[in-house]
This record gives C-alpha cells, structure tokens and sequence, in this order.
C-alpha cells in the first residue's frame, strides 16, 4: 500500500498534468475544536515566549550572582552598577539571545537537544570573549567586570539550560505548548508515529492526527486520531488551523514524496520528512549535496582518535577533582552502612565491559548480607513478582534493601565507589549501563554495539526516565548513545545527570 495508491488513475490527472482531488467522502462528525484545543499553538508562538522569557530571567540572575560572587571575593561592598557596566550587560545579554535564536532555541520546531547545547557553549562564550575583548580594546571596562562577564557566562549556560528543562517539565502536556502539525503518512507507520509524537509533548512538536490511505485496517482508521485520507489534507490544514506538516514513510519514493508534498494546496507551509532510517545513526548527520542531489554524511566519531582522548581526558579531570570532593561523604556513608547492618561496605559484582571484557564493577552495599535468600522466599511469597524480576531484573519494593541502602539508591550515591572503576579503565563517566553475563541474551544482535564503548557510570538510560523505563528502551538507547557518540553527547548527558539526581527521578 502506498500513500498515493488512491490517487493514480488516469481521470484524476488535470489537462495541466495535476492530480485534482477526487470528491472528499462524506466526513464523519468530528470538530476541530476538541483536538485544537488540546494542542499547540499554530506557530509554537506560546512555547517560544516561554523559552525567551526563562532565558532572560536566567542571564538576569546568572549576573546578580557572578557581580555578587566577584564582590565577595574582592572582599569589597556591593555598589551600584555604573551606566558602563549596563551598556555591557545589556550587550551581552542581546549577544546571548542572537545565539540562542541561531541555535534555533526559540523556533517553532526546536533542534536536537544535543547538537543545540553544543552550538549554545560555544556561542555564549564566543559572546562572552567578543564583549570582553572589545571592553579591553577600548579601555573601559575593569578586571572585576571581566571577571563577573566570564562567571555570568558560565552561569548562563547551566542556569538556562536547566531553566528549559524546568519550563519543559512544567508546561509540556499544557494545552499551548508546542506547535501544532498533522502527520501524514503509510501504513501503521502513521499511527505509530502520531502515538510517539503524542507521547513526548514536551519537545514541541503536537500532532491533530495523522493522514493516509482509506484502505488502512478498520483499528487504525476508527482511531479518533485518523482525520481522512491525503486527498482531504488541504481541507483538513484548514480546519485545524494547521502550518506543519510531518511525512512518515517505509520505503523512500521521490516521486511519490513530491506528490505528497504538492497535496495540501499551499495550506502547509511547512514539512518535516521523516526518512526509514530507523538504524541510522541521527544526531550528527549533515545535509549535503551529491551529484547535483540532496545526499546526507554520517561519521563514525567512535574511530576518531582524537575524540576518544577528550573523553579519557573529560572522565580523568572529572574523577579526580570529584573523588578528592567527596571523600568525607564517602566516610559518613561507609559509617551508616556499617551501623545499619553486618557486611562489607563495598559489593563488588563482576560485569561485562568494552570488547566483552569482565570486570568487577564497585558499589556501596545497599543490601541485606542474605540478599539471595530474601530474594528467594520473597518471590515464592509474592509469585505475582516474580514477572517483574523477571522482566528487569528490578524490583520497586526490594525486600532486600536496608533502610540506608534506599536513600542510597534514591539519590544514586550507592555508585559513587564507581569512581575508581573509571580511575582504572574499567567504565567512563557516561557509556551504557554495565551489564551482567545473563543480560547478554536480552541485547540480541544489538550486544555488538553495546561492547564498542566503555560502561558508564550515567548515560542516556539514567537520564531518560531510568526504572520508569522498559528493558527494550534501554537497549534502544544504549544502541542510539554507541551509533551518535561524541564528546558533546556525554557532556550534554553529565549536565542531565545533575538534574535527574537533584529530582530523583526514576531511581529505587
């Protein structure tokens, strides 16, 4: 089945060679106004103002408090700001703005997460250095205001980030966030689409339904979500007030995708493709052009030699001034786990590590000395269980935990000891999570990718819903970190990792 399967007879064809659209069966009762109501706005207007106006009030505090720390280490009083320094503050603050509307921050349809927090360290600092550099030329600015410039700019870049994570968290199932958009396309691939879609509100994009042929099976097209066919899409942009569009497909046809796009009369202005490269690695794939046609790059950052010593160089720097910081608190944990129950302070449990190695991977003991055994009687008392286990080799309600051992886990400094395993060679800062001999049968054709990198201590898992999540998604994501890793991909994922840990989400 095709997406224009309906479309080819030849009395469908114009004299000027267009398909005219064929008599639009009679449409069911449906309004506009349930589905509109719910979702988006028509241009994302609403969400876009809400990323601008968390992003001022993060550059505004992100000053107060680097002039506060600069005054305080000068040891002198605060003063008041002079008309200079608000020149300057002002033009760095509209530097930072044109950076983050570069990086697409405020457009209706936000970039890869990863690719614009690159693009937004880079910038802000380029800012930062521009302003700085330029006051310094001509002499009027002070070591002081240098210094609260750089401090303000180091802020800026943590506090907006986490800023719009926060208005994400907040708003995103709220009926005006994101822009709203119509997915078109084959087959259950549609429907399927639409539901991801649905699913993540959060990143902005907020489909009506979605669009395709009448001879889909009877679940899909009595889904409340199937609008009609793709010869009501110029109708149907219409009454949903729609500018987006989203094409799913299974098999590309260039032919049958010009069609598609030339449908909607010039109602939707605008149109994300969504290729079958379901495989693919997708976060650092660049348009380009290939014997006078749209063509796309991949590269394998894994092979780049240069990349793989930034990231032994990030996990050494990390590690040593991080474990250096918390051995007092590693101190004070060891002293509860002693107090709360007889045993060893570390548990050690082998793992498998890059290219099928074993290691033993360290942790501190959040468990009852007879832990199997508890296990055991437990899951015989509690069949019901036993499925869970099972399942994710998890339980929320571990009989087997002491009472330390779940604010342990809650706040995931059970991993700390983890630390020297990084020391060592054995895991990195962010990689997938280390697994046991028994998960390999659960990672199927997929093991091959998990075994090209070093375990982690974070990684996309954590930091993606973690226990709330199911086997299959952490396999997905542990293959989407190996198929796009760069050094860029694990500091975005350290800077989720601090927020994930100061919520507890996902962690028991």
């Amino acid at each position: 089945m095709t997406l224009t399967s309906t479309l080819q007879s030849p009395t469908d064809v114009t004299p000027q060679g267009h398909y005219a659209p064929e008599p639009a069966p009679p449409p069911r009762e449906r309004s506009a106004a349930p589905f509109i109501s719910r979702l988006g706005t028509r241009s994302g207007w609403a969400m876009r103002a809400v990323y601008l106006l968390s992003d001022l009030a993060a550059f505004a505090c992100s000053l107060a408090l680097a002039r506060l720390a600069v005054d305080l280490i000068r040891g002198a009083a605060i003063t008041q700001i002079s008309l200079t320094d608000l020149k300057l503050f002002l033009l760095w603050t509209i530097g930072l703005v044109t950076v983050a509307t570069v990086q697409q921050t405020y457009a209706a349809i936000p970039p890869r997460p990863v690719r614009k927090f690159r693009g937004w360290v880079l910038g802000a600092f380029a800012v930062c250095v521009a302003v700085v550099g330029s006051t310094w030329l001509l002499g009027l600015g002070s070591l002081s205001l240098y210094a609260t410039l750089f401090l303000a700019t180091a802020s800026a870049v943590l506090l907006a980030s986490f800023c719009r994570a926060v208005c994400r968290m907040t708003f995103g199932a709220k009926p005006w966030w994101g822009t709203r958009l119509i997915v078109v396309g084959g087959g259950e691939l549609v429907a399927r689409t639409y539901a991801d879609l649905a699913r993540e509100p959060q990143w902005g994009l907020r489909p009506v339904g979605f669009v395709d042929d009448p001879d889909l099976p009877s679940d899909v097209t009595d889904s409340p979500h199937y609008l009609g066919t793709l010869n009501q899409l110029d109708r149907l942009a219409a009454e949903f007030a729609v500018d987006w569009g989203l094409v799913a497909v299974h098999s590309f046809d260039a032919d049958e995708l010009a069609d598609v796009l030339s449908r909607s009369g010039g109602r939707i202005r605008h149109w994300i493709i969504l290729p079958p490269l379901e495989r693919f690695p997708s976060l650092w794939l660049e348009a380009c052009e290939a014997a006078r046609r749209p063509a796309l790059t991949i590269t394998n950052r894994l092979r780049n030699r240069s990349s793989a010593f930034l990231k032994r160089a990030l996990d050494l720097s990390i590690v040593v001034t991080l474990g250096l910081a918390v051995l007092p608190l590693v101190a004070l944990i060891a002293a509860l786990i002693k107090f709360g129950s007889p045993g060893p302070v570390f548990y050690g449990q082998e793992r498998i590590g890059r290219l099928g190695r074993r290691f033993k991977a360290w942790k501190f003991r959040t468990m009852l000395p007879d832990a199997d055994a508890v296990l055991a009687r437990y899951l015989d008392e509690h069949p019901d269980l036993a499925a869970e286990w099972k399942a994710n080799h998890k339980l929320r309600s571990d009989p087997r935990v002491t009472w330390i051992g779940r604010f342990l886990r809650s706040t995931s400094l059970d991993e700390l000891p983890q630390i020297w395993n990084v020391l060592v060679g054995e895991m990195s800062l962010v990689g997938p999570r280390p697994i046991v001999t028994a998960e390999i049968d659960k990672y199927a054709e997929y093991y091959e990718h998990y075994v090209q990198v070093l375990p982690g201590i974070t990684g996309l898992w954590q930091v993606s819903g973690r226990n709330n999540t199911t086997y299959e998604e952490r396999v997905a994501l542990d293959v989407y970190y190996v198929q796009n890793w760069s050094v860029w991909l694990d500091v975005y994922i350290l800077a989720c990792t601090a927020k994930v840990v100061l919520l507890c989400e996902g962690a028991y």
